[in-house]
């Protein structure tokens, strides 16, 4: 049996890393190389997720080495229903007191997931926004900001 070249396993370990599970969706959104400004509001959805599912919404967030806090707050607002508007604030940790990255990654760049939101309904064809909330205007080596619906299968 022939063995696959190291670079070949990579290269699938990442392809499957990309994508969605059967019980995700998902989407990102990049972040200006100048940096994250404090106004800035990213958008999401609507997601490609059953509506009426059940399930967690995570949040994704793509940083550079050159990160200078160990944690990001976020604000995130959606609607839970037709009318009522709904505001959550965030603190995801993104590295120990000592200064190691919890998020994996290659390279300088690191991801870390953080479950937000438990047995919600899924967010069908509402959009959702977030934007930072940090004492700084602007968050420099933020790269991305993502949302994900991992259904529960109830």
């Amino acid at each position: 049996m022939k063995r696959l070249p190291a670079v070949a396993v990579l290269l699938l370990m990442l392809a499957a890393a990309c994508g969605f599970g059967a019980d995700e969706s998902g989407d990102y959104r990049t972040v200006s190389a100048d940096g994250w400004l404090y106004g800035d509001t990213l958008a999401f959805g609507p997601l490609d997720c059953d509506s009426g599912a059940r399930g967690d919404l995570v949040v994704v967030v793509r940083h550079g080495n050159g990160y200078i806090y160990s944690n990001i707050w976020l604000e995130m607002t959606r609607q839970a229903c037709d009318t009522v508007t709904v505001t959550d604030t965030f603190n995801i940790a993104l590295a120990d007191p000592m200064g190691r990255w919890y998020g994996t990654g290659l390279g300088l760049s690191y991801q870390r997931a953080d479950t937000v939101l438990k047995n919600i309904i899924a967010p069908d064809s509402v959009p959702i926004k977030i934007r930072h909330i940090m004492r700084q205007d602007t968050l420099e080596d933020i790269e991305q900001i993502g949302i994900v619906f991992v259904s529960n299968g109830k």
